[in-house]
């Protein structure tokens, strides 16, 4: 019976996986359905195998920066379905969700613009993400805070994210999930993994979510299909190619957000569900990917690993924006702006790296080195309605979704159409000084190269040489123990445009970090505390609009370039604590400096916030499972560009789950999220902001084998 079942899930698996191959090629209307992981999960939250920082396979205890992980056991714990989800919960990072779906990141004071695959980087055209990045393919995501230049490349001294693909597995694992929750939303999941023939493993992940929302007119259709396969080539190399597709589609999504202050400055107040979205709105996001790895053990021991993926991302948005401020009593005065917008977006990433040791002075060292290359190109149409598309909205409380007819887009012709390269070499090293002193070092040296043109402005930027130095020192006291200290530095070419149409030069990162390591209760708990400096000079910020030189009815944002100093310290828990006890705990605290003394500032960031996710399995009725989370963040403010101040105060929330296990194969999970309902603003990262979702549920059926 054992082996029918198992010749049954691999003529399932094959079938499947060959079905995601067809899948992704088709159009967004012909995805299918679901994800989640397999077989026996780890019951901790701890990950010790996160290698974003050095590329070394250094552990968290001999790495000199500050690292992060989100397995898979967490993500499902608490339903974190999304990037967005995941990255609340790691320590320092701000998730900035400015609209439904356009999302920026920022981590110790800075935007996060470095984006990497299973630990290679991937070139970002603005720095943000549209659309919900599902993490059902993803076994992990893993952070790390600071510059990352050396495996990097361009970015910001703030964080790095890796989101680590879920890979083929020898033994044959099967999941399938079917969640119900709040605003009639329904998500479908599986996971097939396991041998299909001696030597030949295969992974397939799907995944399907419909969901209405707590957003007037706001709805949203997902889907995800991803499979891998791996082939032994012999003893000594292994073949991997996969390929992925997401879409994300939403009715009625926000291009901007909510007016937080009235014209007199007063702070408005709607009710959580406001929206300014039109009824007619759509934004759909798509992503295909195609990647192929391949990896040679030598005989003395080197590794050598090759990798290249391809991607296509295409977004289509009829879209409509409201902006000026309404009159405190009236709640008119704000007016319409509606767009056709469509993206069109090709990258090619291609990793040569080669790892092993080396003997000198008598002991053993790490070496790494490596080349990378990406290019990618944007073309972007953006079109308007000058007869309809800016309609007086009139009272906003009595706003509907309706406009006194459907924008007919034949005006205004504008966009982009740019290319960049990015190519660097790469080295670093571990060299064991003692047994108990270690130095890492390395450098990777940078070339970019932009041209073409970007809604009206030059994108013609090249920077050629950039050397980007990483050094690091740890010291292991005992085997608990260890003391570090580094220095990253980091560099991004910027598109945003000065008042007089260039560019702004470069932005320049530089952080130090000192900190102490320790591991407890034979290795089941980690916790680190850092301290840490950041400098990054002509950081771009807004500083108005001015008319689009192409179009002079419409208006385009310009950017001055100021330097910030930031510090702060990172105290982070992760582990097992006692048998059946799991948790994540973190407290950050930034202070922010802007050098230049002109009143401006980033406090849109909160200076503190407190992250605990815990779940306990208690010994005595080892089927139950209970946990929750508590998100805790400091007051927020920002100055409105008619110069009124917004402002959020400190708040928390609070999610709760329980897992009950049927069956070793069967279990019941229900979860909620914001159970006090808190009221708060998502972000003010711009001076339009929407509100976070109130108290909500969701219960879920699994199945594992």
């Amino acid at each position: 019976m054992q082996s029918e079942q198992h010749m049954f899930a691999r003529t399932l698996l094959a079938t499947a996986l060959i079905a995601a191959g067809s899948a992704s090629a088709d159009d967004k209307s012909n995805v299918v359905e679901n994800v989640e992981v397999v077989g026996e999960q780890a019951e901790s939250y701890l990950i010790d195998g996160a290698d974003t920082a050095t590329g070394l396979g250094l552990s968290i205890m001999d790495t000199p920066q500050s690292v992060s992980a989100i397995g898979s056991t967490q993500l499902d714990d608490f339903n974190m379905y999304n990037l967005n989800d995941a990255l609340l919960a790691v320590p320092g990072i701000q998730v900035e969700s400015v609209e439904t779906d356009r999302t920026y990141y920022s981590s110790r004071g800075f935007d996060v613009t470095n984006f990497q695959v299973d630990g290679v980087g991937l070139p970002a055209t603005y720095g943000n993400r549209n659309g919900q990045t599902d993490t059902s393919i993803y076994e992990s995501i893993q952070v790390v805070r600071g510059a990352n230049g050396l495996m990097s490349g361009a970015g910001n001294p703030s964080a790095t994210v890796n989101m680590v693909r879920k890979r083929p597995t020898d033994d044959l694992q099967m999941s399938f999930s079917a969640i119900a929750g709040s605003w009639s939303s329904l998500r479908l999941e599986s996971d097939v993994s396991g041998t299909l023939t001696d030597g030949l493993r295969g992974r397939l992940v799907m995944t399907k979510e419909d969901a209405d929302s707590y957003l007037d007119y706001y709805a949203t259709d997902k889907s995800v299909a991803y499979g891998a396969l791996e082939k032994d080539l012999g003893e000594s190399t292994l073949l991997t190619l996969g390929a992925s597709y997401q879409s994300s589609l939403a009715d009625s999504p926000m291009w901007g957000a909510l007016p937080l202050v009235y014209s007199d400055g007063t702070a408005t107040d709607y009710d959580v569900s406001a929206s300014t979205s039109a009824k007619w709105a759509y934004w759909d996001n798509i992503e295909k990917e195609v990647f192929a790895e391949l990896k040679h053990e030598l005989a003395n021991g080197w590794e050598v690993k090759g990798y290249y993926s391809t991607a296509d991302i295409e977004g289509d948005s009829d879209l409509l924006y409201m902006y000026s401020l309404p009159d405190r009593e009236t709640n008119e005065g704000l007016i319409g702006y509606a767009s056709k917008y469509t993206l069109d977006e090709d990258r090619q990433v291609f990793d040569l790296r080669t790892s092993g040791t080396y003997n000198l002075l008598g002991r053993e060292h790490d070496l790494l080195f490596g080349y990378n290359w990406s290019e990618g190109s944007t073309t972007e149409v953006s079109l308007y309605d000058y007869t309809n598309g800016f309609p007086w909205i009139g009272d906003f409380t009595e706003w509907n979704g309706e406009t006194p007819v459907r924008p007919v887009y034949t005006d205004g012709l504008t966009g982009s159409d740019f290319d960049y390269e990015q190519s660097a070499v790469f080295a670093a090293t571990r060299f064991r000084v003692t047994d108990n002193l270690s130095l890492v070092g390395g450098a990777r040296v940078v070339n970019w190269e932009a041209e073409g043109v970007g809604y009206g402005t030059s994108k013609l930027t090249e920077v050629d040489g950039k050397v980007l130095p990483y050094a690091g020192v740890v010291y292991r006291i005992d085997d608990s123990y260890s003391l570090y200290a580094s220095h990253t530095e980091t560099f991004r070419a910027q598109d945003d445009i000065a008042e007089d149409l260039t560019f702004i030069d470069p932005t320049e990162g530089v952080n130090d970090e000192v900190g102490v390591k320790g591991q407890f209760l034979d290795g089941k708990v980690i916790a680190t505390l850092a301290y840490y400096q950041t400098q990054q000079n002509n950081v771009a910020e807004y500083a108005g609009q001015i008319p689009d030189p192409v179009n002079d009815q419409v208006m385009i944002d310009f950017y001055e370039g100021r330097d910030y100093d930031s510090d702060g310290f990172d105290l982070t828990v992760s582990g097992e604590l006692i048998d059946g006890l799991n948790m994540e705990f973190s407290y950050a605290k930034v202070n922010i400096d802007n050098k230049a003394g002109n009143g401006l500032n980033r406090d849109f960031i909160p200076a503190q916030t407190v992250r605990l996710y815990a779940s306990y399995r208690p010994p005595m009725l080892d089927r139950l499972k209970v946990g929750g989370g508590i998100n805790w963040q400091d007051d927020i403010s920002r100055m409105h560009a008619a110069g009124h101040i917004i402002e959020q105060d400190a708040y928390a929330t609070l999610q709760l789950f329980a897992n009950y296990k049927v069956t070793e194969q069967l279990s019941f999970s229900l979860n909620g999220e914001n159970l006090t309902d808190e009221k708060y603003i998502s972000s003010l990262y711009w001076d339009q902001g929407f509100y976070a979702a109130p108290r909500n549920f969701s219960a879920s059926v699994n199945w594992r084998y």
